[in-house]
Protein backbone atom coordinates (compact mmCIF):
# COMPACT_ATOMS: atom_id res chain seq x y z
CA UNK A 1 0.00 0.00 0.00
CA UNK A 2 1.23 3.44 -0.50
CA UNK A 3 0.24 6.81 0.92
CA UNK A 4 0.33 10.22 2.16
CA UNK A 5 1.69 10.00 5.80
CA UNK A 6 1.39 14.07 5.82
CA UNK A 7 0.79 17.09 3.64
CA UNK A 8 1.73 20.33 4.74
CA UNK A 9 1.13 23.33 3.22
CA UNK A 10 4.26 25.92 2.50
CA UNK A 11 2.57 29.44 3.11
CA UNK A 12 4.79 31.17 5.29
CA UNK A 13 8.84 31.12 5.97
CA UNK A 14 8.22 29.40 9.63
CA UNK A 15 6.03 26.54 8.09
CA UNK A 16 9.87 25.83 7.02
CA UNK A 17 10.53 24.71 10.48
CA UNK A 18 7.90 22.36 10.14
CA UNK A 19 8.50 20.69 7.41
CA UNK A 20 12.20 20.18 8.63
CA UNK A 21 11.08 18.36 12.00
CA UNK A 22 8.90 16.58 10.40
CA UNK A 23 11.06 15.01 8.56
CA UNK A 24 13.58 14.28 10.74
CA UNK A 25 10.61 12.89 12.96
CA UNK A 26 9.10 10.54 10.26
CA UNK A 27 12.57 9.66 9.10
CA UNK A 28 13.12 8.64 12.92
CA UNK A 29 10.04 6.18 13.53
CA UNK A 30 10.98 4.93 10.27
CA UNK A 31 14.23 3.67 11.62
CA UNK A 32 16.77 6.26 9.59
CA UNK A 33 20.02 6.64 11.98
CA UNK A 34 20.45 10.59 13.06
CA UNK A 35 22.98 11.72 10.34
CA UNK A 36 20.82 10.46 7.98
CA UNK A 37 17.75 11.62 9.80
CA UNK A 38 20.07 15.37 9.92
CA UNK A 39 20.08 15.55 6.15
CA UNK A 40 16.80 14.33 5.14
CA UNK A 41 15.63 17.72 7.62
CA UNK A 42 17.94 20.11 6.24
CA UNK A 43 17.33 19.14 2.57
CA UNK A 44 13.49 19.81 3.16
CA UNK A 45 14.89 22.77 5.11
CA UNK A 46 16.98 23.81 1.96
CA UNK A 47 14.27 23.67 -0.56
CA UNK A 48 11.48 24.67 1.25
CA UNK A 49 12.92 27.75 2.38
CA UNK A 50 14.31 27.90 -1.98
CA UNK A 51 10.27 27.10 -2.54
CA UNK A 52 8.97 30.12 -0.52
CA UNK A 53 11.63 32.69 -1.60
CA UNK A 54 11.20 32.07 -5.40
CA UNK A 55 7.76 30.30 -6.00
CA UNK A 56 6.10 32.21 -2.71
CA UNK A 57 5.34 29.00 -0.97
CA UNK A 58 5.08 25.24 -2.14
CA UNK A 59 2.76 21.70 -0.81
CA UNK A 60 5.07 19.38 0.79
CA UNK A 61 4.02 15.74 0.95
CA UNK A 62 5.39 13.09 2.84
CA UNK A 63 5.27 9.40 1.36
CA UNK A 64 5.88 5.79 2.01
CA UNK A 65 5.18 3.17 -0.21
CA UNK A 66 5.24 -0.18 1.81
CA UNK A 67 5.39 -2.32 -1.77
CA UNK A 68 8.98 -1.10 -2.50
CA UNK A 69 9.22 0.12 1.21
CA UNK A 70 10.72 3.63 -0.24
CA UNK A 71 10.14 6.72 1.55
CA UNK A 72 9.60 9.74 -0.61
CA UNK A 73 9.23 13.42 -0.26
CA UNK A 74 7.68 15.95 -2.69
CA UNK A 75 7.61 19.38 -2.79
CA UNK A 76 5.56 21.07 -5.40
CA UNK A 77 5.86 24.61 -6.17
CA UNK A 78 4.43 26.71 -8.97
CA UNK A 79 6.78 29.61 -9.27
CA UNK A 80 8.96 29.87 -12.55
CA UNK A 81 11.77 27.45 -12.97
CA UNK A 82 15.14 27.95 -14.77
CA UNK A 83 15.14 24.73 -16.18
CA UNK A 84 13.41 21.19 -16.05
CA UNK A 85 14.95 18.35 -13.55
CA UNK A 86 15.81 15.51 -14.63
CA UNK A 87 13.25 12.95 -13.11
CA UNK A 88 13.62 11.02 -9.78
CA UNK A 89 15.82 7.44 -9.45
CA UNK A 90 15.54 5.29 -6.64
CA UNK A 91 18.19 5.26 -4.32
CA UNK A 92 19.88 1.60 -3.74
CA UNK A 93 23.07 2.14 -1.38
CA UNK A 94 22.68 1.12 2.03
CA UNK A 95 23.28 4.85 4.10
CA UNK A 96 20.44 6.32 1.78
CA UNK A 97 18.39 2.42 2.34
CA UNK A 98 18.35 2.36 5.80
CA UNK A 99 16.95 -0.63 7.36
CA UNK A 100 15.50 -1.81 4.18
CA UNK A 101 13.48 1.29 3.40
CA UNK A 102 14.50 2.94 0.34
CA UNK A 103 14.61 6.52 -0.47
CA UNK A 104 13.99 8.12 -3.60
CA UNK A 105 16.30 11.50 -4.46
CA UNK A 106 16.58 13.42 -7.62
CA UNK A 107 19.92 13.59 -9.20
CA UNK A 108 21.35 17.56 -8.97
Amino acid sequence: MSGSLLILDLLQPQDGVMARQRARQIAGILGFEAQDQTRLATAVSEVARNAFQYAGGAKIEFILDEPSRAFMIRIVDHGPASRMSPPCSRATSPRQAPKAWGSKACAA
